[in-house]
């Protein structure tokens, strides 16, 4: 069907629309941009640098322009063996359109593997205001938000099919403003799991994804 027996379908008004949101798309897409540079000073290193801008939209999911921006340094050192330690270091922000200050968020991994054994660590730290945590009439209009994990994974089989064990504590750092539906300012949460993958998926690494 041609564009004219479209119109003629339709009716100009709502072809007129039609052409109208189309045109909205296409300069919503055409405003959205970013870019990625990606170094690195060994074979077991990476630095990666980030930058995107995002324009606003709206319907359901309607939000402001927003920036957003970030670091992040991975580092993985063979050890004796079959071992291997691995560090990542990862920064991001977020900078609403208007905003005078960005809303940043960090994280800290680190994991050694030895053979069959995995222990692994992780330390988060995200700030996100009120809005995008959906709390009416909180006191403060940003809120810093937390948690420090430990765990321990053993692999159990690697034929065919990889499978190990393992086991995840958790505790929690949150605002008093989310107190009312944790029950704590610091809450711990504890999990048990068996994790099942293909083994040519698994590459030999036991941590948990």
């Amino acid at each position: 069907m041609s564009s004219t027996e479209r119109a003629a379908e339709i009716g100009d008004r709502r072809w007129r629309d039609v052409l109208d949101r189309h045109d909205e798309l296409v300069r919503r897409e055409l405003d959205a941009h970013g870019g990625r540079l990606t170094f690195n000073p060994s074979a077991g290193s990476s630095l990666t640098a980030w930058f995107g801008h995002i324009p606003a939209t709206g319907g359901a999911h309607a939000h402001d322009a927003l920036d957003r921006f970030g670091a992040s340094f991975l580092h993985t050192r063979p050890l004796a063996g079959s071992g291997e330690w691995s560090t990542a270091l990862v920064y991001g922000a977020d900078l609403p359109a208007g905003a005078g200050h960005p809303l940043n968020s960090l994280l800290v991994e680190t994991s050694l593997e030895l053979g069959r054994n995995a222990v692994f660590e992780r330390a988060e730290y995200v700030r996100r205001t009120a809005a995008d945590l959906a709390l009416v009439g909180s006191v403060s209009r940003e809120l810093n938000i937390g948690n420090v994990s430990a765990g321990y994974v053993r692999e159990l089989c690697g034929r065919g099919v990889s499978c190990a064990l393992g086991v995840l504590g958790t505790l929690y750092l949150v605002p008093a403003e989310l107190e009312l539906f944790y029950g704590s300012r610091t809450p711990v949460g504890i999990l048990a799991y068996l994790e099942l993958r293909p083994a040519i998926a698994a590459h030999g690494h036991v941590m948990p994804r």
